[in-house]
């Protein structure tokens, strides 16, 4: 994971119970999604970043269902990167989607993933790769980028 948005206890607990935390992960987007849609970036960003995280590793602890997730770990890594974004990092949105993308394709090669699953998983690697050019792109035309703190 590129960034740790869960305390070590949830992660394990994540790892133990990865179809419980199935719940946790709704909990959380829809949380984020409601902060964001408040325009509450701050404050979305941990609940997105956790729904993210705790996607990843039910995907690492459960393949037989990872292949469903792998949609909601392309939205959630779009939704943080575009928070980091209205947060005035671009920088840091363009670097998420990027190791999300190697992330997930990462996980494409090692995993037995369904053949028709396959091109899926292909398709949201290239939407994570192009979410990040797109990123790059607007920090480049970007006039004297200040970041924004996070905390």
């Amino acid at each position: 994971m590129h960034h740790q948005f869960l305390c070590p206890v949830h992660r394990k607990w994540v790892s133990m119970y990865p179809l419980e935390a199935l719940e946790h992960i709704d909990v959380a987007k829809c949380k984020g999604d409601q902060l964001r849609q408040q325009q509450r970036w701050s404050e979305a960003l941990p609940f997105l970043g956790s729904a993210l995280e705790m996607t990843e590793i039910v995907m690492k602890e459960e393949p037989q269902i990872s292949n469903r997730l792998g949609i909601l770990y392309t939205a959630l890594s779009v939704e943080v990167a575009d928070t980091f974004y209205r947060l005035q990092e671009p920088s840091l949105a363009s670097d998420f989607l990027f190791e999300s993308a190697s992330w997930l394709d990462e996980l494409a090669q090692t995993s037995a993933i369904q053949h028709e699953r396959s091109s899926r998983w292909h398709e949201c690697i290239n939407t994570l790769k192009r979410g990040a050019a797109f990123f790059t792109e607007l920090l480049r035309h970007s006039p004297s980028h200040q970041p924004a703190k996070l905390h």
